[in-house]
């Protein structure tokens, strides 16, 4: 008498499964890939920022000027404009698709670049770097490229 086998499935939108024999051993059939931890630290890091961005922009939406509002209003909405740049192309990473990989590298170097150009050292500048290589760590490392070229190969 044979043992019945079940699946394994992905909870992604189209799941791919995996037929479990009952010997518990794995069959060839593709499965789509899974991140890493290099790119979950990435994603993490980057859901931070995001985070503390859009705490950022509300702050500065909350101390409007009343004699220059336009200066507050403009940057607390570009402040929560790019949490949410940071929230959607984190996410869409941590799915492994790889055109969402370049909009948060350039993000990390911008950040690089205003950390420096702030001058000195202060916790803000050192969170700032500390993040950004972080962040491009994580993207970069061989199993994170690995993982998003097996995902799209699928």
């Amino acid at each position: 008498m044979e043992t019945p086998s079940f699946q394994l499935c992905d909870l992604q939108a189209t799941p791919k499964c995996r037929d479990v024999g009952h010997s518990g051993s794995l069959r060839s059939v593709p499965v789509t890939s899974i991140p890493t931890r290099w790119l979950l630290l990435a994603v993490s890091v980057v859901v931070i920022e995001a985070v503390a961005f859009a705490v950022f922009g509300v702050i500065e939406l909350l101390h409007l000027d009343t004699s220059r509002p336009e200066v507050a209003l403009t940057s607390g909405l570009f402040f929560l404009l790019w949490a949410v740049f940071l929230m959607f192309f984190s996410w869409r990473l941590s799915r492994l698709e790889s055109w969402a990989r370049p909009p948060l590298v350039m993000a990390q170097l911008i950040q690089v670049a205003v950390a420096f150009s702030w001058g000195g050292l202060s916790w803000a500048v050192v969170a700032l770097l500390i993040s950004a290589v972080l962040v491009l760590v994580g993207i970069f490392h061989p199993a994170s490229i690995a993982a998003i070229e097996s995902a799209e190969s699928d």
